[in-house]
């Protein structure tokens, strides 16, 4: 028997005298874990930078291998692998079923920046940060793209056209 919901069932045993014995057994129906999301923030990171794990799920509690240990439904977890992991998330119910939803986050190399400016002197910064002499080099990027500033420069100086010509700045003196 598979009853859809909460049931309980009675059995009335008569003996030959005519005397009747009755049990009862409940049976509590119970729904099956489900997991609608299991991601992370940045599936690539640089080394000695982290993310998060999301896990949206219902039915069952929630917990994610690897160290991080029990999780909340829809609550992101802060992680820093040191090398590629992938993650594995459990769902549990109270009738022990279970299911499960893999993530996988890369751990790259950081990326480095080096800007020199000639045959002037001048700074520059990226993404906001601290502005920096000349041929300065910026280790740990994450991967993708950033934005680089440069302060006012004195003489004649020629902003780039495009992103491709911004590896050979030149001024004129």
């Amino acid at each position: 028997m598979r009853p859809g919901v909460d049931t309980t069932y009675t059995l009335t045993v008569t003996n030959a005298a005519g005397t009747n014995v009755t049990a009862q057994v409940g049976v509590n129906v119970v729904v099956g874990p489900v997991i609608t999301q299991f991601s992370a923030a940045k599936s690539i990171i640089s080394e000695g930078s982290g993310t998060t794990l999301t896990a949206v799920f219902t039915n069952g509690t929630g917990s994610v291998d690897a160290g991080v240990g029990q999780v909340a439904n829809g609550v992101a977890i802060p992680v820093a692998p040191g090398a590629d992991t992938t993650y594995t998330l459990t769902v549990t119910n109270a009738a022990f079923d279970s299911v499960e939803a893999q993530v996988k986050v890369r751990v790259v190399a950081g990326a480095s920046l080096k800007i020199s400016l000639v045959p002037i002197s001048g700074t520059w910064r990226v993404g906001g940060g601290s502005w920096m002499a000349s041929g300065t080099t910026v280790d740990g990027l994450a991967p993708g793209g950033h934005n680089v500033e440069f302060a006012v420069l004195p003489y004649y100086w020629t902003v780039p056209s495009s992103p491709a010509d911004s590896s050979s700045i030149l001024g004129q003196a």
